[in-house]
């Protein structure tokens, strides 16, 4: 059976719950005179509030001599807060640090006034930044250093496929200069990075909306504003040759492959297509790669993929990369993986039609919506604090859907032949010591 005629059979076979729209958020943005950005969302949730609050520092935008503190600043930070009932996390990311929290609709005051004294009066202490130091040193060996595929491709694909040491330096960093840091270098880095004017609140769930305002304004409104570090240059040369390279992993029993392809910027209508042709090629048990990579050749029983994988295509910054990886059977050659993601990637230029194209749509709107319904929301409040910090607009949510409306035949086929092409392309390959 042809790619097309599979790929029609699943449109067909698509219920009804695929056409469905993203309904717009009831967004209010402001700002306090200290700079801090506030995003607040009504919704119909009964007893919780999701609170992100998220400073616009990530690990791509450290300075060379403080590889990996925007990691441990997160961390010491976290060890420094005391929640009580309700659900609280934090993520470091390519261009900011979010804390979220998921709690009791009456917990809302204590914890807004506890960020609010941590933001104001910033100190660590050495016995927390010694016990963060060794949670971070034990992350890495739990996720890295002694999993099996640890750190593919997530951490290990930036670093080949990008030129700019900001994008290509993993975010654990030196591990000479973590160990070495003192109280006084991550306290200047919290002082610099966790500020008002760097950093936004969103807050979404059923609270009074008049109150919370006044609420905000009582706990961050008197904390100063202060200069901000200027920003590294992140950009990247164009890729003009393919890159490739091979490690041997002595962990692991089957080999691995990754794909990587540089991606259009974030603003432009490309990456909208971009998010389409994602869609289309690795997105569930529809998608080309897993139809032909798993239904059809059996070259491997599962395939991941997409932009971003610290986060979604909504939540970066900067140069970024679309990746799919795969482990896979000793006796299948690579180039034959290789040539089959490429045989998938020019199914589309061949056999794109409206029907297919709306498929991709919808699905993504689904899992759009669903972002909505999982945590609390706590993948929205992300978005929201992205579009905030990067953008000065969290209404950009709302012109998500808009924006993937627009994306036509002709767009699909301009973005895969401009960035889908060899000499813009990636290849890892994880090879065991001790193979089965």
């Amino acid at each position: 059976m042809g790619l097309i005629m599979t790929f029609m059979l699943c449109f067909n076979s698509i219920p009804d719950s695929y056409a469905q729209t993203l309904q717009p958020l009831a967004i209010e943005y402001f700002k306090l005179d200290n700079g801090l950005k506030v995003v607040l969302v009504k919704t119909d949730s009964a007893s919780h509030i999701t609170v992100n609050l998220s400073y616009n520092i990530g690990f791509r935008l450290e300075q060379r001599g403080e590889a990996g503190f925007a990691h441990l600043a997160e961390h010491v930070w976290m060890a420094s807060h005391k929640n009580g009932k309700g659900f609280v996390n934090a993520s470091t990311r390519f261009d900011h640090t979010s804390f979220y929290s998921v709690l009791p609709t009456y917990k809302l005051k204590k914890y807004l006034k506890q960020e609010a004294l941590r933001m104001h009066h910033t100190s660590i202490r050495q016995n927390i930044l010694t016990s963060q130091k060794h949670a971070l040193e034990a992350e890495h060996k739990r996720t890295v250093t002694n999993h099996p595929y640890g750190g593919f491709p997530w951490l290990q694909m930036p670093g080949i496929a990008f030129e700019n040491w900001q994008n290509a330096h993993d975010y654990f960093g030196d591990p000479q200069l973590i160990s070495n840091a003192s109280v006084e270098e991550i306290q200047s880095f919290l002082k610099r990075y966790y500020i008002p004017n760097n950093a936004v609140l969103v807050i979404m769930g059923n609270f009074n909306a008049a109150g919370t305002k006044s609420l905000i304004r009582k706990c961050f409104g008197l904390i100063p504003r202060k200069p901000l570090p200027q920003k590294p240059d992140i950009s990247e040369p164009v890729q003009v040759k393919e890159k490739t390279s091979d490690i041997t992993d002595g962990l692991i029993r089957r080999p691995a492959i990754s794909v990587a392809y540089k991606i259009p910027d974030r603003s432009s209508p490309s990456y909208f297509a971009m998010g389409l042709i994602d869609q289309m090629l690795v997105k569930g048990k529809d998608s080309r790669l897993y139809q032909l990579l798993v239904e059809q050749k059996k070259y491997t029983d599962r395939v991941n993929g997409g932009i971003n994988y610290l986060g979604n295509m909504f939540t970066h910054n900067g140069p970024m990369l679309w990746m799919t990886d795969m482990v896979y059977d000793s006796s299948v050659q690579k180039d034959s993986l290789i040539a089959t993601i490429e045989e998938a990637i020019r199914s589309i230029e061949r056999e794109l039609t409206d029907p297919i194209l709306q498929q991709a749509k919808s699905g993504l709107i689904k899992s759009l919506i669903n972002m909505r319904k999982e945590k609390n929301g706590l993948a929205v409040s992300e978005m929201l604090a992205c579009f905030a910090l990067f953008d000065d607009d969290p209404a950009r949510y709302n012109s998500i859907e808009p924006s993937f409306n627009k994306v036509d035949h002709s767009m699909i086929m301009q973005t895969v032949a401009n960035w889908m092409k060899t000499s813009n392309r990636t290849v890892l390959v994880l090879t065991p010591k001790n193979p089965d």
